[in-house]
C-alpha cells in the first residue's frame, strides 16, 4: 500500500514540476517576443530621428543660403534698385521717436 502512494506522490510532483516548466517557458518566450518587438519600434524610431535630422540640416542650409547678404543685395538691386554702400550706414546716430507718433502709426 505505500508503494501506490509514493507512486501517486511523485507523479504529482512530476506534473507540478511539468506545469512550472511550461509557465516558466510561457513567460520567457513572451518576454522575448516583447523585447524582439520593443528593438524594431526602437530602430524605426531612430530611422525617422535620422531622417528628421537630414531634412533638419537641409532646410537650414537653404535658409542660409536665401539669407545670403549676396542674394539679398542682389534682390534688392534688381527688383527695388536699391544698393549698398559701406559709408551709407551710420553708426552713431539714433532714431528717436515720440509715443503720439507710434500711436498714430505715423514712424
Amino acid at each position: 500500500m505505500k508503494n501506490s502512494s509514493k507512486k501517486k506522490l511523485s507523479l504529482f510532483y512530476l506534473l507540478i514540476t511539468l506545469v512550472t516548466t511550461c509557465v516558466i517557458i510561457v513567460i520567457y518566450i513572451s518576454s522575448s517576443i516583447q523585447i524582439n518587438k520593443l528593438a524594431v519600434g526602437n530602430n524605426l524610431l531612430r530611422e525617422e530621428i535620422r531622417r528628421k535630422t537630414q531634412a533638419n540640416d537641409m532646410l537650414l542650409t537653404e535658409v542660409e543660403k536665401l539669407s545670403s547678404f549676396d542674394r539679398i543685395s542682389n534682390i534688392a538691386e534688381n527688383k527695388f534698385a536699391l544698393k549698398y554702400k559701406e559709408a551709407s550706414i551710420s553708426t552713431d546716430k539714433k532714431v528717436v521717436l515720440k509715443k503720439s507718433e507710434l500711436s498714430k502709426g505715423r514712424f
